[in-house]
C-alpha cells in the first residue's frame, strides 16, 4: 500500500494567485497612463496651433506696416516686374518670329505676346525713374488713367499674373507670382489709404 498520496490542491480553496491579480489590474491601471498621454498631446497641438496663429498675426502686421512705409518699395518692385514681363515677351516674340514657332501656336498667341511686351514697357515707364522719358510718361499717364491709383494698379497686376500663370514654364510661373505679390502690395497700400483719418 502506498503511503505517498498526491498533495492537496490549494488553489482552488485560496483563489487566484498574487500573479493572476497583477494581470487583472494591469489593464485598468494602464488606461490611466493612457488618457493622461492623450490629453498632454492635445493641450500641446492646441498651444502649438495658437502660437502659430499669433506668429502669423504679428507677421502679417510687420508686412503691412513695412508696405505702408515703405511704398516706394513697392514701385520699385513693379519696375522691376515690369523689366522681367518686358525681357521675356520680347525674347518669345523674337524666338517666334525666327523659329515660326508662331505657326503652331496661332497668331493670336503671338499677339497676346506683343501686348505683354507693351504692358512691361508701360509698367517700366510708370514706376520707373521720374526723370527718365518725361514726354512718354506723360504720354502713358494720359493714356492709361487706370494706373493712376493703387486699387485700379492691384487689378492690372493681378491680370498680368493670371496670363502669365497660363504659360508653360517654371519661370513663367514665378513671373505670375512675383506679379501676385506686386498686386498684393498695391491691394493694402489701397487700403490703408482709405482708412488713413483725414486731417
Amino acid at each position: 500500500v502506498s503511503l505517498s498520496g498526491s498533495a492537496p490542491n490549494t488553489s482552488s480553496v485560496a483563489g487566484p494567485g498574487p500573479a493572476a491579480a497583477q494581470a487583472s489590474q494591469a489593464p485598468s491601471q494602464g488606461a490611466v497612463p493612457r488618457q493622461f498621454q492623450e490629453q498632454v498631446a492635445g493641450a500641446v497641438a492646441s498651444s502649438a496651433l495658437q502660437a502659430t496663429g499669433s506668429v502669423l498675426r504679428s507677421t502679417a502686421n510687420e508686412v503691412v506696416l513695412y508696405i505702408e512705409n515703405n511704398h516706394y518699395s513697392v514701385t520699385a518692385f513693379s519696375f522691376i516686374g515690369g523689366l522681367v514681363l518686358s525681357a521675356v515677351s520680347l525674347w518669345q516674340l523674337v524666338t517666334g518670329l525666327l523659329t515660326f514657332a508662331w505657326f503652331g501656336t496661332g497668331a493670336l498667341g503671338y499677339a497676346l505676346c506683343a501686348y505683354e511686351l507693351l504692358f512691361g514697357i508701360t509698367i517700366c515707364v510708370m514706376d520707373g525713374p521720374s526723370n527718365r522719358f518725361p514726354t512718354l510718361k506723360s504720354k502713358v499717364v494720359s493714356s492709361a488713367a487706370f494706373l493712376h491709383n493703387n486699387a485700379s494698379r492691384s487689378l492690372f497686376y493681378l491680370f498680368i499674373a493670371c496670363l502669365e500663370g497660363q504659360e508653360d514654364g517654371f519661370f513663367r510661373t514665378l513671373v505670375a507670382y512675383y506679379f501676385a505679390a506686386i498686386a498684393i502690395g498695391h491691394l493694402v497700400l489701397a487700403w490703408n489709404r482709405r482708412n488713413a483719418p483725414r486731417e
